[in-house]
């Protein structure tokens, strides 16, 4: 969805006070064969901050970027569990074949004040994984993989 900036979409999420946040992508991809299936958590990044001074000599916006990046790392290790709790669900899907976990500075995941993911699903456009994706029955496997992880994550299995 492109109509929501990601600080909106971070925005909402938190207003929500959700207890855990999944967030679902199909992309592209220039090779037409490529399909791949992952799960990713915020990783923090102090490349990416651009932020270089110390607190004491910050702007009040610098001050407010620089907080607004650190929300999600307190969620670090509980957001690397629920990647892997779903990464492991999806690999139980036959249709799914094979499904990496692992963490990335995603600003999609900065400013997510509970435990996040992204849950890649593969690309567009590969003709084959864009057919899965408009199967009814393969989302339903799919989701159904998904609310298995979902409840492992909570029960703390």
């Amino acid at each position: 969805d492109y109509q929501v900036s990601l600080e909106k979409r971070a925005s909402m999420a938190n207003h929500q006070e959700g207890e855990c946040f999944i967030s679902l992508h199909a992309g592209g991809f220039p090779r037409v064969g490529v399909n791949a299936w992952g799960v990713y958590y915020f990783a923090p990044s102090d490349n990416r901050t651009g932020l270089s001074e110390t607190a004491g000599d910050m702007s009040d916006a610098a001050r407010a970027r620089l907080n607004w990046r650190q929300i999600q790392a307190k969620y670090l290790q509980a957001s690397k569990t629920l990647a892997e709790t779903l990464k492991a669900n999806l690999e139980e899907c036959p249709a799914i074949d094979g499904v990496q976990s692992a963490e990335a500075p995603l600003l999609a995941l900065e400013g997510i004040d509970m435990p996040a993911v992204i849950v890649e699903m593969g690309y567009l456009t590969n003709p084959s994984c864009e057919s899965r994706l408009s199967n009814p029955n393969f989302l339903a496997e799919t989701a159904a993989c998904l609310r298995r992880g979902i409840d492992q994550f909570f029960s703390g299995k």
